[in-house]
């Protein structure tokens, strides 16, 4: 499992190839100052997973943080979409419960959009919460 950057979008490589066209995120709006601020927070996210990638976790993070910041500011669903890189980071490093609890609100807010990562992030509960239970 891992990110991935190609020409105009964001990977995330798990058993499904699933793709999240960063255009989804940025250009669902005709604001150019609000499309700007969504292009920092895309490069805060692609810097994010780079650094994370490095094992520079806390510097991963905190980026990861600015990004939401901005997609929260100004679209619901664009921050549902980067809580799912929230579950996966915590994910990654196997801190089960942050990473639920983030792939949770993302379910939650994406499900109101019909959004198909909403799909994802419940598979990814079931998949974590079954690690959870065969770790007891």
């Amino acid at each position: 499992m891992g990110f991935e950057i190609g020409p105009g979008f964001l990977f995330f490589s798990d058993e499904n190839k699933t793709t999240f066209a960063i255009k989804e995120i940025i250009y669902d709006t005709s604001d150019p100052n609000e499309i700007e601020e969504r292009e920092k927070a895309v490069m805060y996210l692609v810097t994010s997973i780079e650094l994370y990638k490095k094992g520079k976790f806390k510097k991963s993070f905190n980026l990861l943080e600015k990004a939401l910041s901005v997609f929260k500011t100004y679209s619901e669903l664009s921050y549902g979409i980067g809580l799912f890189f929230v579950g996966e980071f915590y994910e990654f490093k196997e801190e089960w419960d942050n990473s639920i609890k983030n792939y949770e609100a993302c379910y939650n807010i994406l499900k109101k959009y019909e959004h198909k990562m909403a799909w994802d992030a419940e598979k990814r509960i079931e998949k974590i919460r079954k690690i959870m239970e065969d770790e007891k």
